[in-house]
């Protein structure tokens, strides 16, 4: 059963939530919920894109995965924490053929899901990066799943697609973080700046 009086909560708080996000710092540890996370700048793709993670996140295994994402088509990369409840997917898929915008994601997303719940959306640009991110309600068999979905469009290198999940009783401690995540997405690598943070990055493929 849908809980409406839980989507209007979750929708009243959303500025509140974007004011937290300000005063989140990735490059030091912070608290999210009961657990002190640390951040490190990551590469994913050969250096297509750069995102800060919490670095007890790890590679969730093969068969976790098969189970946790049924399709064929399931994220490339997928961090996930101990219990594989909290989770950040990626996939590079170039071109995508045509143009991606928030309205037409949504709507396909809400023709393939039409019990999912919108609840907010934003953007942000900077140089050649265009990110849009829409948080939406899903449900995964009797469970209720708060999502983030965040394209990251890259005029130069193409689109990769990022996703966090986790359960919607623990979206309230998870989305200022997320979006602060989003925020710290940055493109190719700019060699006067990132030097410093390229020595602790983790090179994935």
């Amino acid at each position: 059963m849908i809980d409406h009086q839980t989507d209007l909560q979750i929708i009243a708080l959303r500025k509140q939530y974007m004011k937290f996000a300000q005063n989140y710092d990735l490059q030091k540890p912070v608290w999210i919920g009961d657990a002190y996370y640390q951040f490190r700048l990551e590469t994913l793709f050969g250096g297509k894109l750069q995102v800060y993670l919490p670095i007890q996140f790890t590679d969730m295994s093969d068969s976790d995965a098969r189970e946790k994402y049924p399709s064929r088509n399931r994220p490339q990369i997928i961090k996930s924490n101990e219990d594989t409840t909290v989770n950040f997917t990626f996939s590079y898929i170039g071109e995508s053929g045509f143009p991606m915008t928030a309205q037409s994601t949504w709507k396909e997303i809400e023709r393939l899901f039409p019990r999912n719940v919108l609840y907010d959306r934003g953007s942000i640009k900077k140089e050649t990066l265009e990110i849009f991110w829409l948080e939406y309600k899903s449900f995964s068999m009797d469970t209720e799943v708060y999502n983030i979905l965040f394209p990251v469009i890259n005029s130069d290198t193409g689109i990769v697609l990022c996703t966090f999940n986790c359960p919607l009783a623990s979206f309230d401690i998870w989305k200022p973080c997320v979006l602060k995540v989003i925020e710290s997405i940055r493109g190719e690598y700019d060699d006067a700046t990132d030097r410093k943070d390229r020595e602790d990055t983790n090179e994935r493929v």
